[in-house]
């Protein structure tokens, strides 16, 4: 199914499917000292249920957070926890 993503919740309503999804807010974020590409996104489940999943990428040393199914009620709060990440000893380099 193009499109489509299977998103595990639980609860009574069990495994449903994403059917829709959409970016509502893009930018860059504070991410320790470094600066993050930002998404917010919107999206649908064929249940009528929502989530609006979060992501914080470093493209140059490559880690991200992502929020997935949290409500936005704690954004604050999560903002806060991410701009305080602290990358002293970490290079970024696979190996």
């Amino acid at each position: 199914m193009a499109g489509r993503r299977l998103v595990p919740r639980g609860g009574p309503r069990g495994t449903t499917l994403t059917t829709s999804s959409t970016t509502v807010e893009r930018g860059f974020r504070p991410v320790g000292s470094k600066t993050a590409d930002y998404r917010r996104r919107w999206a649908g489940c064929d249940n009528g249920s929502t989530y609006h999943p979060r992501v914080w990428w470093l493209p140059i040393t490559m880690p991200s957070i992502v929020t997935f199914t949290m409500p936005p009620s704690p954004d604050a709060a999560v903002d806060r926890i991410a701009a305080s990440f602290d990358f002293s000893g970490y290079s970024g380099v696979r190996g």
